[in-house]
């Protein structure tokens, strides 16, 4: 017998008759509004606790130094849901009153179901506070956490709400071994048919644990050039220089030489030119330090080497190889630009001109007259 059921008997004597009619086999209406009353009571029971229970955390969150109590704090003020209070007063209904066996049955069956989505939702805002915790830094590991932080976030709660269903269906009546069994045969059957994006899907954790690059990153790949915006389970994008998004497939990144412009300290740069051949030797002599004129100008720059490199075409060539402080690729076109600039300057104050390709042509003149072909050789007989 529940705890109220012997106090109804008792009320039988000195309430009216109408109260105790039969409204459905041994459920009076009595009973009904006893336990409309019961719920109601409780419900308010339990937003009431919550409120004690929040302002004590409150209390101790501003007092500890522990994260334990900031989760829980965060979890009952956001997370829990009406659903939750109302199953709690409905089973605490049920344990106080004699209810009809399908409405016991219902709200049992709502209760569980309740009780375990709460339970995953927990475990979910439990992981995401400790993978927040974990990526925590501005540096370059703590980029590279926070795109392996939404792949395990997302495996987490996977695999949570998986265990949660087959609790929830464990607990309705159904035979969830012979369910885990065709689960297992399904997914090894999907498995082979999607073993490709399988591929993609390790090829992305081994890019997140190895780190080759991290968002933010400026890389080039088999010729895409572009800057790392997500990393994902699939593909990673990436923003190129014209602004499209290119995806890549990961296993495709994997099986690829990376280039990491994002991780350059120091650049060096090839200065390529070439002057014409009749620029006097005087001159030749003097580019060098001429090149090192123009690169002492440009701030974050050293030049490591000038040679006069080789007798081309139609150009006697130099090569000038810059070291560059700047790492970013906005600045090296920038020093480009003026090693350009000021190079083409100081030629023109020396009267050194830049060669461009030309031909010349030396036309041996012919005797018309003549209707002997020339001898190659000189002969006196």
């Amino acid at each position: 017998m529940r705890v109220l059921d012997k106090w109804v008997q008792e009320l039988k004597g000195t309430l009216p008759d109408w109260l105790f009619i039969q409204i459905y086999k041994d459920f009076s209406l009595f009973q009904l509004f006893l336990a409309i009353l019961v719920f109601f009571v409780f419900l308010g029971l339990t937003y009431l606790l919550r409120r004690i229970i929040i302002r004590r955390l409150r209390v101790w969150a501003r007092m500890s130094k522990t994260k334990v109590d900031d989760l829980l704090l965060e979890f009952i003020y956001d997370r829990l849901g009406t659903p939750f209070y109302v199953a709690i007063a409905l089973f605490i209904t049920m344990y106080l009153l004699h209810l009809p066996v399908g409405v016991e049955k219902t709200i049992k069956i709502i209760f569980i179901i309740v009780l375990v989505f709460y339970s995953a939702r927990f475990a979910g805002h439990f992981i995401d506070i400790g993978l927040k915790t974990w990526i925590k830094g501005e540096d370059e590991e703590a980029r590279a956490r926070q795109a392996l932080a939404r792949t395990l976030s997302l495996l987490a709660r996977l695999i949570v709400w998986a265990l949660a269903l087959i609790l929830v269906l464990d607990n309705l009546g159904f035979d969830v071994t012979g369910l885990i069994a065709g689960l297992g045969i399904g997914g090894l059957a999907i498995g082979l048919a999607v073993q490709s994006i399988l591929q993609d899907i390790i090829a992305s954790f081994s890019i997140q644990i190895d780190k080759p690059f991290v968002e933010g990153d400026f890389i080039e790949i088999d010729g895409k050039m572009g800057t790392v915006e997500h990393i994902g389970i699939k593909t990673t994008r990436i923003r190129s220089f014209y602004g499209e998004e290119i995806s890549i497939p990961n296993k495709t990144i994997v099986d690829s030489f990376i280039h990491n412009y994002g991780r350059v300290k120091q650049r060096r740069v090839v200065m390529s030119f070439g002057v014409i051949y009749e620029t006097a030797l005087e001159k030749l002599e003097k580019i060098p330090q001429l090149v090192e004129q123009v690169v002492n100008q440009i701030p974050k720059t050293k030049l490591e080497r000038i040679h006069f490199k080789r007798m081309g075409d139609f150009s006697l060539d130099y090569e000038a190889l810059i070291t560059i402080d700047d790492p970013t690729y906005k600045y090296l076109m920038d020093v480009r630009q003026q090693f350009n600039l000021k190079l083409t300057k100081v030629f023109r104050e020396e009267g050194i001109e830049f060669a461009y390709p030309t031909q010349v042509i030396y036309l041996n003149p012919i005797n018309q007259t003549s209707t002997e072909k020339p001898s190659p050789h000189n002969s006196n007989e």
